[in-house]
């Protein structure tokens, strides 16, 4: 899990430095939207995955047996 973490917040980190290298304002409508959807479903990724227990594989292993 934290791994994923990691790997999202070096993606967020990346998308939030568009605007440094190329000011927003200097795209296109067509170019700034998938700047905005992807920061957007980073920034909710990272909420999810911030409110998931982290469980242990064998826990995970017993409770899936248990059904």
């Amino acid at each position: 899990m934290k791994q994923v973490l990691k790997v999202d917040l070096k993606i967020r980190l990346s998308l939030e430095n568009v605007p440094v290298q190329a000011p927003l304002n200097d795209l296109s409508l067509d170019e700034q939207l998938p700047y905005w959807l992807n920061l957007y479903n980073i920034a909710m990724i990272e909420k999810l995955l911030s409110g998931l227990p982290i469980v242990p594989c064998d826990v995970l292993v017993l409770l899936m047996g248990a059904i």
